[in-house]
């Protein structure tokens, strides 16, 4: 074994020069890069999670609810002996002395908060952290955070307007245990006392603000605590622990994972072409080399294991070097994604590199181990007979070895059975289908009679599978970079324009009942007139046709979140001229029944039906009604809108306060200044500001994922280097007898130059066609916007692909051009 290792390492020594051995190093790298760096990359966020799960709630279970929580469930959590703090939160406006206003988001907070984990807090912006002294801040007080701080220019000892009280900062918030997702966590945070809320005028009957009481104590108190809260059936309280975490945010997180994962998939695959390419290529080579082997006496066990040490090397080196390469980029991504984390994340640990490792062993083993080791039975005859036809590994074996594979890395990257099968029949579909097309492009093209390109049509003539494996290889990662580009500027922007000019800007809410006079006329003054002030209801869905929610289960998890949660109810009279009635019959303005309008793709996700009764909780009152109708919503309108209306006759009766929208010209802070300071309670939500920030989330999210298929255009040009190499011998010889016929270099490399640029076209308008094609399916079907075709896209497409491959492809062949005719004449004797 000593000496099958010492040959086998000098074998390798000498191998790592040859082209084929490299290219297959390097497709290993590239497969351990991609996986690695997105294992870091998520590898940094679980620790995140996990080494704040005591402190994500910032207690060991909260309490939450719509309303504020009864005193009952107070003194129950006493009486368990556990300890127990309140914590409000809402939207608000802040002013600075100045006048300058800014939306926030406040969290009003008891004398004890949190009750587990750390608030960091300094005096200065910027300057030394140390942990809150004694619970939240003290009446009159408020902390804020940097991004408020530099919003409204904030310094110590500044007085900001919060509703009917003025505040002043005392400190700046740091790291903060339980910041929490959702639109309105975007705004700057507010932190101030529990105590100032009643005077401050912030919160009315209606208002909208999540309620919760945190508690903390021994396990067995929770537990009783727990069970008492279930026996005592309130639909508007929530309860969670820390063993359940934040569910939304992990299943972000695993969706982002699995997102970027299939990124590094598509990589991985066209780096295991590569290596499958090179494979066939070092087993023709091995052939001799074992054929000498054996006639020295070596067994076939005996070269076999020489075999395996060697490809083990190689696997070593790869996941070590490709390990370092995507610790490396990892980095990228977590500054790419830096603004979806409210900390820094910590340092990743070593895990992935098992993962690395792994894909190089699987990659090795599924793609390159059978074609290698048949080489290891070659007969000792072949030493003096070199003209023996080469033995070919089963086709089968070959084939189920890949699709094993690739089945196996898809699961492991995607963490779902299902999805890695789906995905294997769809990538082989799909492959197949652009293999097949590379085929009808390369016969076209042969057929044309352009006698500049005489020569590179009868290269393509003479290897169409290789040209057509060319082709399909690079147009797979072509086409991930530039449908991810439209999607990214193409898309975004067409939903922006389709963002009518005069659509609000602003959202008005929490306006009380009392007030909607008043701001009538405040509109009025400010050249807006004839918006409607809707009536907006807090309830929950607590039954269909006296079937509880969730009793059947739930179709999706967005059904389930759409089920659970309470919703924003409205009343009226009259239809609205933008919401189209699609089933069912508008009421009659003076109905005195109780009848509800349902938004349709509200009503399919939940299971509603027409005719089906609604069993709504509004504070504590049980309101019924009957499904008349369901309307079709322009969502994008950015107006006022509700998934379920009801008559007056339902909901005059709750308690209600009102919202509404209006388009500002010249949006400036004046007009949220004058409203604010007339009425401190009423929210003002700038529009435009809430698109500007999701938008660039959405275009950060784009760009790593972008950021990762570069990965898979680097796979897919060294899939056109191998097939380049894979066909070197038949250039070598081609070029050879040409030379010999008096053809110059320069001539060979006219000719090869262009074939790749032919086939580099080729490639780029098949790519850049299907990605037209599926961001027309993206922008119309599912996101239901009007897509406009980009004429640039087939430029970009087609300059790309020639550039992409004509480099490639110039590199690989440049022994060829080299070579001098004897050199090949005497290697082939």
């Amino acid at each position: 074994m000593r000496t099958e290792a010492k040959l086998a390492f000098r074998q390798l020594r000498r191998e790592m020069r040859v082209s084929e051995y490299l290219i297959l190093t390097l497709a290993l790298v590239l497969s351990v890069a991609a996986v690695t760096s997105v294992g870091f990359f998520a590898n940094r966020i679980e620790r995140a999670i996990e080494s704040q799960a005591a402190t994500l709630l910032a207690a060991d279970a909260i309490v939450s609810s719509a309303l504020p929580v009864p005193e009952i469930v107070r003194r129950t959590a006493a009486q368990h002996s556990l300890t127990g703090t309140d914590v409000i939160q809402f939207p608000s406006v802040v002013l600075n002395e100045d006048g300058d206003s800014t939306l926030v988001a406040v969290k009003a907070v008891g004398n004890k908060y949190p009750l587990r984990g750390e608030l960091l807090l300094s005096d200065e912006l910027y300057g030394a952290e140390h942990s809150a002294d004694a619970g939240g801040p003290a009446a009159g007080n408020v902390w804020v955070d940097s991004r408020l701080a530099g919003a409204l220019t904030i310094s110590p000892g500044d007085e900001l307007s919060l509703g009917d009280i003025q505040v002043v900062v005392s400190r700046f918030i740091a790291f903060e245990p339980d910041r929490g997702g959702g639109v309105f966590q975007m705004a700057p945070r507010l932190m101030m006392s529990a105590d100032d809320i009643p005077r401050s005028a912030l919160l009315n009957e209606g208002s909208r603000a999540r309620y919760k009481l945190l508690v903390a104590g021994e396990p067995s108190g929770l537990d009783d605590f727990a069970s008492w809260l279930e026996s005592h059936d309130d639909a508007n309280i929530k309860f969670q622990t820390v063993e359940q975490g934040r569910p939304a945010v992990r299943s972000a997180l695993l969706n982002v994972r699995r997102f970027l994962g299939l990124a590094a998939a598509v990589a991985v695959l066209l780096s295991g072409a590569a290596v499958a390419l090179s494979a066939r290529q070092i087993a023709e080579r091995d052939m001799d080399t074992s054929a000498l082997l054996r006639a020295f006496g070596a067994g076939s066990r005996s070269v076999i294991r020489i075999v395996l040490i060697r490809l083990a090397a190689i696997a070593v080196i790869a996941s070590l070097v490709g390990s370092a390469i995507g610790f490396a980029a990892q980095f990228g991504l977590a500054a790419m994604l830096a603004s979806w984390f409210a900390t820094e994340l910590p340092p990743p640990s070593l895990l992935p590199l098992i993962g690395g490792i792994s894909c190089a062993l699987l990659a090795l083993g599924g793609f390159c181990l059978p074609a290698v080791a048949k080489a290891a039975d070659s007969p000792v005859v072949r030493v003096l007979r070199r003209d023996l036809p080469v033995a070919r590994p089963s086709t089968w074996l070959v084939v189920g070895s890949a699709l094993l594979a690739m089945l196996v890395l898809l699961i492991w990257l995607t963490r779902d059975v299902f999805l890695g099968l789906v995905l294997v029949a769809g990538l082989v579909a799909v492959v197949g289908l652009l293999w097949l097309v590379s085929r009808l492009l390369v016969a076209l093209a042969a057929r044309t009679r352009v006698p500049a390109l005489r020569r590179a049509l009868e290269g393509i003539r003479r290897r169409p599978d290789s040209v057509s494996l060319q082709i399909a290889a690079f147009s797979v990662g072509l086409l991930a970079l530039m449908l991810l580009a439209i999607v990214r500027t193409d898309v975004l922007n067409t939903w922006q324009r389709q963002i009518p000019a005069n659509a609000p800007n602003y959202f008005m809410v929490n306006i009380q009942p009392a007030e909607v006079e008043s701001m009538r006329e405040l509109l009025k003054e400010k050249g807006i007139d004839g918006e409607v002030l809707y009536p907006m209801v807090r309830g929950r869905l607590e039954a269909i046709n006296d079937r509880p929610i969730g009793e059947d289960g739930y179709k999706n998890d967005r059904a389930r979140r759409m089920s659970e949660r309470d919703y924003n109810l409205s009343y009226q009279a009259a239809a609205r001229d933008d919401n189209t009635v699609v089933e069912g019959q508008w009421w009659p303005e003076d109905t005195k029944e109780n009848l509800f309008s349902v938004e349709e793709e509200f009503a399919r996700e939940v299971g509603i039906n027409m005719g089906d009764v609604l069993h709504f909780r509004i504070a504590d009152k049980a309101v019924s009604g009957t499904v008349s109708n369901f309307r079709e919503v322009e969502w994008e309108s950015f107006a006022v809108n509700f998934f379920v209306v009801g008559t007056p006759a339902a909901l005059r009766e709750q308690p209600a306060s009102f919202v509404t929208s209006v388009h500002v010209e010249d949006a400036g802070g004046d007009f949220v200044r004058d409203v604010v300071s007339r009425f401190p309670g009423v929210t003002v939500l700038d529009i435009g500001s809430i698109i500007k920030r999701v938008t660039g989330i959405l275009d950060r999210a784009a760009l790593a994922v972008q950021y990762v298929f570069g990965f898979t255009l680097i796979a897919g040009a060294l899939v056109l280097i191998a097939a380049v190499l894979a066909s070197r011998r038949e250039r070598f010889q081609e070029a050879a007898v040409l030379r010999t016929l008096g053809a110059s270099r320069r001539y060979l490399a006219g000719s090869v130059s262009r074939e790749f640029i032919l086939i580099g076209a080729l490639a780029g308008l098949m790519a850049s066609s299907i990605a037209a094609i599926m961001a027309w399916v993206i922008v119309e079907r599912v996101m239901s916007l009007d897509y406009q075709f980009n004429g640039w896209l087939w430029s970009i497409g087609v300059v790309a692909g020639i550039a992409g491959i004509w480099l490639a492809g110039t590199l690989a062949t440049l022994p060829v051009l080299r070579q001098s005719p004897m050199a090949v004449i005497r290697s082939q004797v």
